[in-house]
């Protein structure tokens, strides 16, 4: 009554991609990183301060308003009527290559 064994897949089903078959999982993880590229270029490109940042954040190292002369005018402008000061937007503890090498 049991009907003997199960034929296996001829694949490995968590490794099966449905473009054209590929075993490969490079694939999906190339189109992943694109679509999260993309993304994240959106997002800066149109990245908005209405406030300055009380303190150091993560996002002055890309955001555009921390790197165009004429926003670093504006903002330093803005600072000095409040009695407020600039802040650097690559702070010495950030070592872009350190981090650039960890992650690779």
């Amino acid at each position: 009554q049991g009907g003997g064994g199960h034929q296996p897949p001829p694949f490995a089903p968590w490794t099966y991609t449905a473009i054209g078959g590929f075993r490969n999982p490079i694939i999906p993880v190339v189109g992943m990183l694109t679509l999260a590229a993309a993304g994240f270029y959106y997002s800066t490109t149109r990245e908005l301060r209405t406030r300055y940042p009380e303190r150091w954040i993560p996002s002055m190292l890309w955001a555009r308003e921390f790197h165009d002369p004429q926003s670093v005018a504006f903002w330093k402008e803005q600072l000095a009527k409040e009695e407020r000061e600039w802040i650097e937007p690559h702070p010495d503890w950030v070592c872009l290559n350190c981090i650039i090498h960890v992650l690779c």
